[in-house]
């Protein structure tokens, strides 16, 4: 098994990565990152992790995209509550493979999918920032992540 993947299994256990962020709790940070890892994983390429993902979230959420704050919030709980009903645990104590299943849903016409493309599209962009950073010297807001 190659390192990465031990070590990003390792990540992704719950509590094992410990995320400081300004506006979002452990419990958001935690989430935002496993939903990000699932969605860009390390490769050839820096993944999530490297780009530092959730602090690009919340660096975001505390400056251009302040007012998504609360959409991100109802987002998180909402997801979180999806995965429990859905599979009966929290997202954060799925296997990799039972959070790519269960995002694979959601991104095929669940009531989630706006706010899962809302959470891949600012995952996507911190990538963009960290593999070219003179690009991104303004906030790199996109018309459709207008709520």
């Amino acid at each position: 098994m190659p390192l990465f993947r031990i070590a990003r299994r390792r990540c992704l256990a719950r509590g094992s990565c410990a995320i400081t962020t300004h506006l979002l709790n452990a419990q958001e940070a935690a989430l935002v990152a496993a939903i990000a890892e699932q969605v860009i994983p390390l490769d050839d390429e820096p993944g999530v992790a490297q780009s530092r993902a959730v602090h690009y979230v919340d660096r975001q959420l505390d400056g251009p995209l302040a007012r998504l704050r609360p959409a991100y919030r109802q987002g998180l709980t909402a997801f979180e509550a999806a995965s429990r009903d859905e599979t009966g645990h929290s997202f954060l104590d799925l296997s990799p493979e039972q959070r790519e299943a269960f995002l694979q849903r959601v991104e095929c016409g669940h009531k989630l999918r706006a706010f899962y493309q809302l959470v891949r599209a600012h995952a996507e962009q911190s990538v963009q920032v960290q593999r070219e950073p003179l690009l991104f010297q303004q906030p790199f807001i996109q018309p459709e992540h207008a709520l």
